[in-house]
């Protein structure tokens, strides 16, 4: 996120090098993590911890309970990454996700109610649902590996959609869709691949 800095005029800079001993740089202010829930593939993960080693927890609550349904730690002096799964129990809408450092909890995200429905090839539509008037972006990355991403707004009832130009995307591309608050925490979202044709034994 880039800041605008103030322009002091030259007077002004003047006037306080009498007054005042000369101020030391400023340092600059240290970026928080990021918490990332994936809802498709029941999965959580927090990025951008820093160097500063010791230890890292995910916990993820149901609304309004106080035990939590998918936890775990994470060794960072170790170089282990916070990725949960929690595909046994499932990452839902509103459930909230904690991530503490060093046994401080550091922050929080409320799970979106975000999904990606399905890519229209004949109309290069990639279509969803997600809380009105959110916006958000998506994600797609053809099997050449040639990524795109574009941003798009929820509309009024509850569904976004992205245009993208004729024959960009191949209708076999992986798909995703994200959303994120205030502070960067985001909810993703996979179009589910189809799974492979069985394999079927024609020397039976």
């Amino acid at each position: 996120m880039s800041r605008k800095i103030s322009i002091i005029t030259v007077l002004s800079i003047l006037l306080f090098s009498v007054l005042v001993p000369a101020a030391q740089p400023a340092q600059a202010q240290e970026a928080l993590p990021i918490i990332e829930a994936n809802v498709s593939m029941d999965w959580v993960a927090a990025m951008d911890l820093g160097s500063g080693g010791g230890t890292a927890r995910l916990e993820v609550y149901r609304p309004e309970e106080s035990v939590p349904k998918c936890e775990g730690e994470f060794n960072l002096t170790l170089g282990e990454d916070p990725w949960l799964d929690c595909w046994l129990v499932g990452i839902d809408p509103l459930d909230q996700v904690f991530l503490i450092i060093n046994d401080q909890q550091i922050k929080d995200h409320i799970v979106y109610d975000i999904s990606v429905g399905g890519f229209d090839a004949e109309q290069d539509i990639l279509y969803g649902s997600g809380p009105s008037g959110m916006p958000g972006w998506v994600y797609v990355c053809n099997p050449d590996e040639t990524c795109y991403s574009d941003g798009f707004t929820v509309s009024g009832d509850g569904i976004w959609e992205v245009n993208f130009a004729p024959g960009l995307i191949d209708p076999e591309a992986w798909f995703s869709a994200s959303m994120a608050d205030k502070d960067e925490d985001r909810t993703m979202s996979e179009l589910p691949q189809p799974l492979p044709p069985p394999l079927i034994d024609v020397n039976v």
